[in-house]
């Protein structure tokens, strides 16, 4: 564990090796607009084994139907499993990380807030803009950012809002995390890790068939640890990482037109508290206390089935899941001890969601392709405690209570037109109903209890129109509806009047390009972007509570680019990059100061969200087991709040792998923030000030071995 002696590379050696680094890469890049170039000259005769080269084509599903994502009109980052080992992703932030335009950051309640294309997560119904679907269980709360990636086919992230498909919160995209089918071959892998501050993990995967051609499984678990990155003078583990996963899958297939799936997932978390440091200043020194823990347990669950008939499919998705949070925070080394006090919390949420869909059949030809379904939810969310404690007396709790209702019928069509176009409508209607519970009490006697209901609906239409230029070239054109529903401020008091907050509208618009170059060995995708947002749902602050409220207060408009490129340069080398550009600023956002009085942050732009980000990976592989990899990613400048005043500068990390991999065995060295970067992912602001920090380098050892 780090404490507090720096081991870093002398800055002057490290700024030179960064340089470096981001130069070779940069080069890399320059060279792929020139070797596209060749693809417009008249094609050489093929040589032996020179498909070899090709990238490989990926099957995705950001539609609802399997379909070529080079063939999908939607922009989209997907990770393979191979792409997920290569990059050494481990959790779902680190996929995240690597998606252009999207920026996470952390909450002194162990959060993470998103900021994708100018959308940011909602401080009143604490919604990412980004709805998560773990095997169709979807995860749209910030509170539990978090994912079993055991035994994963791929993820697709689909960028931009995606409402009329997957309804109410994807009004920034979709995560898709898909696991990996069990099938007739019997197969495992064990893996285990070891790296710097006390890191290790353990665990393995096995799959086959229970009968023949009829039932399979596959079963996973792990275990990770970590010591935590940061000094803590009062306590040994307050960063402490610890989890447990467990995962499962049963596949069933009762005859050749028809298939049943079960998911099961659990993991358990007990960590010690966020690695924070006094002041702006970015620092691994904290005054974290002993007392400070945060627990979670998850459990998702969901029931797959699929029948075909002549000339459709039913499918029906099942989901359950849970979610568990209890968390303590002793906030006297940041108040001071006549202020601070202990701030505890336990949340449990329980949702249960059914679809049900008629399609065209994938397998058959169709004049068209089309959808119809019935989508319905609910979820009971209960924050048993949200307390203050000081000298050992309750001083303030604000329990809550939500039960949210959804339904949704959806319907999309595909239609080819004349000449390559093909038409993509779709039309949801979605409904949604809430009844809350909240209650205020202080020294233990409640002030009052107030018991809200309302509703909130929109139709929700999305029009595609796409050009197939040839084989390998399209281009598309969409408009869309997203929507974000209204809530109810969970943290209140008698100073807080308006308790009900509205919905969130944006209309979409995207324009963009997916090409194939150089016989398949360049995919270069573009798109263009703009929205804009009504009735933002803004942060205010309530200078009496001393705390947050939402309301709708503000309108924004969000436009900019992002180009994916993907080049298989030889058999042996391959190189990725993603690059966005985010112009965010809000049109209309009075709110509230510290002191509370009115402040106009119209004209501003959206805190979280820098102008440009980027990522590259090179991936050479060798036919002798050679392995290597080399990253970095890019986050520019951007602002800590609305008013544009605290900012983080820019941010550049590499990461890098090396290894040897055999027919059944492989062995890598690893190390992440290559260059030890020291650097903020959020700060409190004026009200509260301390900055949480990154990880620094981590350096470690990794082994698989299959069979």
């Amino acid at each position: 564990m780090y404490r507090g002696r720096d081991h870093r590379v002398p800055k002057h050696l490290r700024t030179t090796l960064k340089h470096l680094v981001t130069a070779t890469l940069y080069c890399v890049l320059l060279s792929i607009p020139a070797l596209a170039g060749a693809a417009d000259k008249e094609k050489e005769p093929e040589q032996e084994g020179e498909k070899s080269y090709q990238l490989p084509s990926v099957v995705v599903t950001a539609d609802k139907s399997s379909k070529d994502v080079q063939k999908t009109p939607i922009a989209m980052t997907v990770f393979t499993e191979q792409d997920l080992e290569d990059n050494n992703i481990k959790t779902i932030r680190d996929a995240l990380a690597r998606v252009p335009s999207l920026m996470q950051v952390e909450d002194i309640g162990g959060n993470t807030k998103l900021s994708f294309r100018g959308a940011l997560s909602s401080t009143g119904t604490e919604t990412s803009p980004l709805v998560m679907y773990i095997d169709g269980v979807p995860v749209d709360s910030y509170s539990f950012l978090d994912a079993n990636l055991l035994n994963i086919e791929r993820i697709e992230v689909l960028r931009g809002a995606q409402s009329s498909i997957y309804g109410k919160n994807a009004f920034g995209g979709v995560v898709n995390i898909i696991s990996k089918k069990p099938d007739n071959e019997l197969q495992g892998k064990a893996f285990a890790d070891a790296g710097t501050e006390e890191s290790y993990g353990f665990g393995g995967v096995v799959s086959g068939p229970i009968v023949e051609d009829k039932l399979f499984f596959s079963l996973a678990g792990s275990h990770a640890h970590s010591s935590g990155f940061m000094d803590h003078p009062n306590s040994s583990d307050s960063n402490l990482e610890r989890n447990v996963r467990l995962k499962g899958q049963m596949r069933l297939l009762p005859t050749d037109e028809s298939e049943l799936n079960l998911h099961m997932d659990y993991t358990a978390k007990r960590d010690g508290f966020i690695p924070y440091a006094l002041g702006k200043s970015a620092s691994l020194e904290s005054p974290a206390a002993d007392s400070d823990y945060r627990d979670e347990d998850i459990v998702n669950m969901a029931l797959h089935g699929a029948v075909d008939f002549e000339h459709l499919t039913f499918k029906s998705i099942t989901t359950y899941r849970n979610d568990i949070m209890k968390s303590s925070l002793d906030t006297k080394p940041i108040y001071g001890p006549a202020v601070g006090g202990l701030s505890n919390y336990h949340d449990v949420s329980s949702e249960y969601t059914q679809e049900l869909r008629l399609q065209s059949r994938e397998d058959k030809e169709n004049s068209f392709n089309w959808l119809a379904g019935l989508y319905g939810g609910y979820r009971d969310f209960d924050r048993k405690e949200f307390n203050l404690v000081m000298g050992g007396v309750e001083i303030t709790d604000y329990p809550y209570q939500e039960k949210t209702l959804d339904f949704a019928p959806f319907a999309q069509v595909e239609i080819p037109l004349a000449e390559a176009f093909t038409l993509t409508g779709g039309l949801r209607w979605q409904y949604v109903k809430r009844n809350a519970s909240l209650h205020y009490e202080l020294f233990q006697v409640p002030q009052y209890e107030v018991n809200p209901s309302d509703s909130w609906s929109e139709w929700l239409p999305r029009l595609v129109l796409s050009y197939d230029i040839s084989d390998e070239h399209m281009i598309y054109a969409g408009v869309n509806k997203s929507f974000l529903p209204g809530g109810y401020n969970r943290q209140n008091t008698v100073s807080t009047v308006k308790y009900t907050y509205d919905s969130q509208t944006a209309w979409n618009y995207e324009l963009g390009a997916k090409t194939s170059w150089l016989d398949k060995r360049l995919n270069a995708n573009l798109t263009l972007f703009y929205s804009k947002y009504k009735d933002m749902q803004v942060r205010q602050w309530d200078a009496i509570a001393v705390s947050t409220f939402a309301e709708n207060a503000g309108a924004a408009t969000a436009y900019g680019a992002e180009l994916d490129l993907d080049m298989q340069i030889s058999s042996e080398l391959r190189a990725m990059a993603a690059v966005g550009y985010t112009h965010a600023k809000y049109d209309d956002f009075i709110s509230k100061s510290f002191a509370g009085t009115d402040v106009d942050y119209s004209g501003k732009k959206v805190e979280n969200t820098p102008n440009y980000t980027g990522n590259v990976s090179l991936v050479y592989r060798h036919g002798s087991g050679l392995m290597a990899q080399l990253g970095a990613q890019y986050a520019g400048k951007m602002y800590w709040a609305a008013d544009n005043i605290d900012s983080r500068d820019p941010v550049i990390t590499a990461n890098a792998k090396v290894g040897y991999e055999a027919e059944s065995f492989d062995v890598y060295l690893y190390s992440t923030n290559l260059f030890d970067e020291r650097y903020a992912n959020a700060y409190g602001g004026a009200n509260l000030d301390i900055v949480i920090m990154a990880p620094p380098r981590e350096v470690g050892l990794q082994f698989n071995y299959r069979w």
